[in-house]
């Protein structure tokens, strides 16, 4: 029996510092290759190819750049795991959509003009190529549905997992975070691209209100993006210097070390297409404070402080919150994160693929000759 030749486009992880969406690639490609016989190939454009090594130093098969249109007969299935498929037609094309938050967050600029006509012009071309979709929340999926009036049936909400170290106490924690300036259980903490779209300056603007403040610093730790350029300047206005700590990028060994010496954790953001964050604070079995939009809700499942991300005042109290949740509360949030495993994410994705290897082509999400009109 010929098993199913599987191509991934795993462009994502030709990433020498993984985030969210090339931590989900890699940690679902390998629990695919885990519990499946399938033949996979790793799929990367070429544009990628002097960062390739981030890419081939984990992958267990294959793995072909490619530039322009390939020969699709040679793959069953392709899957594009960020919203992005090759761009040649192949009558089974799934891609996975993480977010819409180029589209969505409308309220104020939080990326450039650049950046969201790329985006956009992405999602129309990976829609008309694309037979499936998979989100990695349903508010994701109902955001796709509503934008694009696509079928529903055409996707599958699928959330992504947890790794099971973060759920071990880190033997090396308080070394690692002595290098680092920072006592246990001394900080609140914020983890992921310090950028507009995270709403660091209101997060800021609420902290120095709270009462948390009085015998708490504040880490932000992250790579600076797009429109957050003036944040050691937010600091300094606050008068917040001595109690802000702003960190760069960090491997992925120490983020256990952070996230359980951490008195709260705080995601007060404007907009989540999953939140990976959240699950990983709460298997650290530390409170969690989450703005009330995009997925972030339906991630953290009712065992975080809600806030209004828009309104200081909101953050502000939802910081004073978060620091009365007691040990049970702790417990039943860190149980909740346990159910999210990168196993089920696998196995659920596996058994997607083998129904659309069962049945006819169904052809792209969107008709050819669709317009680019969000309305």
């Amino acid at each position: 029996m010929t098993l199913p030749k599987v191509g991934l486009e795993l462009s994502a992880c030709c990433n020498p510092q993984p985030t969210g969406v090339s931590r989900y690639a890699q940690r679902l490609t390998e629990a695919l290759l885990a519990e499946s016989d399938y033949s996979f190939r790793a799929l990367y454009r070429a544009s990628r190819l002097k960062k390739r090594k981030y890419l081939s130093d984990w992958f267990q098969g294959p793995v072909r750049g490619y530039q322009g249109p390939l020969v699709w007969g040679r793959y069953d299935l392709v899957h594009g795991l960020d919203a992005q498929v090759p761009g040649w037609n192949h009558p089974r094309m799934i891609a996975t959509f993480h977010d819409l938050a180029p589209l969505l967050i409308t309220e104020e600029r939080v990326s450039s003009t650049g950046f969201i006509q790329k985006k956009t012009a992405q999602y129309w071309e990976t829609l008309r190529r694309a037979a499936h979709l998979i989100t990695v929340s349903e508010t994701t999926k109902r955001d796709l549905v509503r934008l694009f009036n696509l079928d529903s049936e055409r996707i599958t909400a699928i959330p992504l997992g947890l790794e099971e170290r973060l759920l071990l106490p880190d033997p090396n924690r308080d070394e690692i975070l002595a290098q680092k300036g920072l006592t246990p259980k001394k900080y609140l903490f914020f983890l992921g691209s310090l950028a507009n779209r995270k709403n660091l300056k209101r997060m800021l603007a609420a902290f120095a209100r709270s009462k948390a403040q009085e015998s708490l610093d504040l880490v932000l730790a992250g790579e600076v993006s797009w429109g957050a350029g003036g944040l050691g300047q937010w600091v300094e206005e606050l008068g917040l210097k001595k109690q802000v700590y702003i960190l760069d990028y960090l491997p992925e060994n120490q983020l256990p070390a952070l996230y359980q010496g951490a008195a709260g954790f705080l995601f007060a953001t404007l907009y989540e297409g999953f939140g990976l964050p959240i699950l990983e604070a709460m298997a650290a079995r530390t409170p969690i404070l989450v703005g009330n939009q995009g997925a972030a809700p339906e991630t953290a499942g009712g065992f975080a402080a809600l806030c209004d991300p828009y309104q200081v005042e909101s953050i502000t109290q939802g910081i004073d919150q978060l620091l009365t949740f007691g040990e049970t509360h702790l417990t039943q949030a860190q149980a909740h994160a346990q159910a999210f495993t990168w196993i089920k994410n696998a196995n659920t994705t596996l058994a997607l693929y083998e129904k659309l290897l069962k049945i006819p082509p169904l052809g792209p999400c969107l008709p050819a000759g669709t317009v680019d009109d969000l309305g």
